[in-house]
């Protein structure tokens, strides 16, 4: 165990605590201002705080970089604005209110809030950039060993790293793996596939029909910018019972199969009716997701479940801690959710668990939490 004491002041007993972060994105960065806040607060207590960021700066997903010249890997694109007001998604502690500009912001706006949350709060004191963590091992109840590389020069040397925590956060976000659905005949198809995470800008299908599998948040809005240039749009909705058309933009039923002659077949299985597109250019999966953990595995003494297409990792105790090892959390991981504030609530309640574990309080017993994690 990590943990040390000393004596404040007063003469009273301080317990030091070792915390490693993964991720500067905004789970992380909502994390380390609620262990730094803790320290504000309790003189008995020292949360001494690493944060381990694989990039050059803050912001995760919402640092956007011009991969045009690449194959691009990172999920933001040149022109996304949020689908959430900016007033709904901040976090509590720091309002972004009325200023003059639009409520749904670009990805420019939202990492300047960041940036400026950082700031306010003296973040960037504890994060280490460039530093990609290799390896998470469980190695006792509150002892956790994380193994990182940095850069040391140009030609791509590496250092590795390693450090024993107390705690550690898991904030890597899940806006990493695309997921693809397997789709019989996707394999005879000769036009361009790609996922949206390798999408940037609507221009190169301009005067195309594309066709864009997935209508949650990225769906409905890369088709609307492709909508702007192309010929025609596809969008598949799982939950669209039939064909649809607005402008130069068809909603579509959820998409079944491609043919050997290229034609792209499309039915729910609310209705009887097969629609088929024998004209698609391009096929843009908005499909999401899967979760990854690429520095968790078979060394890392830590159960971890998490199935391909599924949005559900375990066990996770109220999807926070880890049911089996509550010292390592997970900050971020539900979908569907306003995220900042979410953050915010999740890093707070494993701070306060954490006081509690010092004052001999603990989460429920192991049977409990291993019970409400399968449910």
């Amino acid at each position: 165990m990590s943990m040390s004491t000393n004596a404040n002041g007063n003469g009273e007993c301080i317990r030091t605590k070792k915390v490693g972060i993964i991720g500067g994105g905004a789970a992380g960065l909502a994390t380390a201002r609620a262990f730094l806040r803790e320290n504000e607060r309790n003189q008995n207590t020292n949360y001494d705080v690493t944060v381990l960021e694989s990039r050059d700066s803050i912001g995760g997903i919402w640092k956007y970089e011009d991969q045009t010249a690449t194959q691009k890997n990172r999920p933001m694109y040149r022109d996304l604005r949020t689908n959430l007001p900016k007033e709904l998604m901040a976090y509590r502690e720091f309002p972004w209110g009325s200023d003059g500009e639009a409520s749904y912001v670009t990805h420019k706006d939202v990492l300047e809030y960041l940036e400026a949350y950082a700031s306010k709060f003296d973040l960037l004191k504890c994060i280490n950039f460039g530093s990609s963590v290799k390896q998470l091992t469980v190695l006792g109840d509150e002892e956790i060993s994380l193994e990182w590389a940095t850069s040391t020069d140009e030609n791509g040397n590496v250092k590795i790293h390693q450090e024993t925590f107390d705690n550690v956060c898991v904030c890597n976000g899940h806006y990493a793996l695309p997921a693809i659905p397997k789709m019989k005949g996707l394999d005879t198809f000769h036009g361009e596939i790609i996922h949206a995470i390798e999408y940037d800008n609507a221009q190169p299908y301009a005067g195309k029909t594309v066709l864009c599998v997935g209508a949650k948040p990225s769906g409905l809005d890369i088709s609307r910018e492709i909508g702007l240039v192309a010929k025609h749009v596809y969008l598949s909705d799982s939950a669209c019972d039939k064909m649809q058309t607005f402008g130069n933009v068809s909603l579509m039923p959820r998409m079944q199969s491609i043919d050997e002659n290229g034609r792209v077949h499309f039915s729910s299985p609310r209705s009887s009716e097969e629609h088929v597109a024998d004209d698609v250019d391009a096929i843009v999966f908005c499909s999401g997701y899967d979760y990854d953990f690429p520095f968790i595995n078979e060394a890392s003494n830590l159960e971890l479940r998490f199935t391909p297409g599924e949005r559900r990792v375990q066990p996770l105790y109220e999807q926070t801690w880890h049911a089996g090892h509550p010292s390592v959390s997970f900050i971020g991981i539900p979908h569907s959710i306003v995220p900042f504030p979410l953050c915010e609530i999740q890093a707070a309640a494993v701070v306060s668990q954490t006081r509690q574990q010092i004052n001999g309080i603990p989460l429920p017993c192991l049977s409990e939490r291993l019970a409400a994690a399968s449910e």
